[in-house]
């Protein structure tokens, strides 16, 4: 397999206390990553909790993806 043979990869993150949406308890955004590249998507919406901001992920990400240890601290979740 090749490079060129990847498809685009949509990942969906879940952040606590964004600090671009002063107020959202919650922020879930898509991120999309090629061969060499991440492109930032959409924001998907805020939630006032983590089960809502879950309801925001599409059914089709339905890997949950724990943060790393280098993730920055407000990341809680991704979903691919």
């Amino acid at each position: 397999m090749t490079a060129s043979d990847c498809r685009l990869l949509a990942i969906h993150t879940i952040t606590r206390r964004p600090i671009d949406l002063p107020g959202a308890a919650f922020a879930v955004r898509t991120s999309y990553i090629e061969p060499g590249v991440v492109r930032p998507g959409p924001l998907l919406g805020t939630a006032d909790t983590l089960p809502a901001a879950r309801a925001l992920v599409p059914p089709e990400a339905d890997c949950r993806l724990p943060p790393g240890p280098q993730d920055d601290p407000v990341i809680v979740e991704s979903w691919v």
